[in-house]
């Protein structure tokens, strides 16, 4: 699980599952271009996977559009934090 890619779900009624390995690279892609760390965006896509995989995603329209949106969103809020304050 390392990867972020986290266990496989299998069903045709499991979104995240029939979409994530499509759609890792972009949510990769948004997180090292907002963060510029491979690790900050391989933690951020990590974190995306979670989100996904604990949220219902039956009602969600565009996956690929809600997957980059958290990371986008996760990746802001880690360039707020005082982690990336540099005095």
């Amino acid at each position: 699980m390392g990867d972020g890619r986290g266990p496989r779900r299998s069903g045709q009624d499991d979104p995240l599952g029939a979409g994530w390995d499509r759609h890792r690279p972009a949510v990769f892609g948004v997180a090292y271009r907002l963060l510029g760390s491979v690790a900050d965006a391989e933690d951020v896509t990590q974190d995306v996977w979670l989100r996904a995989a604990g949220a219902y995603l039956q009602d969600i329209g565009d996956l690929r559009a809600w997957l980059v949106t958290v990371a986008a969103r996760r990746s802001y809020d880690i360039l707020k934090s005082a982690r990336f304050r540099r005095e």
